[in-house]
């Protein structure tokens, strides 16, 4: 598959590696083997149709407050988001995820409609592995790297900034994000927060990115719009 990443992103992407001391070949190595692997489950690497929507909104799992979404023409969910996001009594349209969140809840979303965007990368290829079995047709896989083995790379980095460049894919006319604090992130059980501030730091700059190609500013606080 061709990668969306632009080579200012890929660029980028190679510095925030370097910066967070992550080696990209075992990224590589789990793109490759998930590619096999998704062949034989029969999981075609279809890109779904979800362009012409207008606004586009993204939900990640800190606290926030969104009384209406009806006016949002594609709604997506970033990863552990799905839980503070189905309160709303709403299915998203999209949502992508490292495995990291509820996996009840996601695979409640897919049978509903939801389309997955499932990310693989060197850590938790064991996870997506075991998962691929319980995963339906509307499953889509990213990667990381510039090698894509049959999965899509849209850019960005985490969770919650590569859905905006998913968005971003998808033509959205505006890109408004709930729930996702660059400087105070919702701890998970024995997570690092040191090193998830330092990623999340990198997820601004990604986004920030993503606004100046959209002639656009990164517009930052409880919500944050580009």
């Amino acid at each position: 598959m061709p990668s969306y990443a632009g080579e200012t992103i890929r660029k980028l992407r190679e510095e925030c590696f370097l910066d967070l001391g992550i080696d990209p070949a075992p990224d590589r190595d789990a793109a490759h083997e998930v590619s096999e692997l998704s062949k034989r489950h029969g999981l075609r690497q279809n890109l779904p149709d979800l362009s012409g929507r207008g606004k586009a909104a993204i939900f990640g799992p800190a606290p926030y407050v969104a009384r209406d979404i009806s006016g949002y023409g594609l709604k997506i969910v970033a990863d552990s988001g799905i839980s503070r996001f189905l309160i709303m009594n709403s299915l998203p349209d999209v949502i992508v995820t490292d495995l990291d969140g509820p996996l009840h809840e996601i695979l409640f979303c897919q049978r509903n409609g939801s389309f997955l965007f499932v990310h693989v990368h060197g850590d938790n290829l064991e996870k997506v592995k075991s998962s691929m079995p319980l995963f339906g047709e509307r499953t889509l896989f990213t990667c990381q790297s510039a090698e894509t083995y049959d999965l899509f790379d849209f850019g960005g980095f985490t969770d919650g900034d590569r859905s905006a460049f998913i968005a971003d894919h998808y033509g959205s006319d505006s890109i408004t994000i709930y729930g996702f604090r660059f400087d105070d992130p919702v701890p998970k059980p024995f997570g690092n927060q040191a090193r998830k501030l330092k990623k999340l730091g990198w997820a601004r700059i990604f986004l920030e990115e993503l606004a100046k190609q959209r002639n656009a500013s990164l517009l930052e606080g409880e919500v944050i719009s580009l």
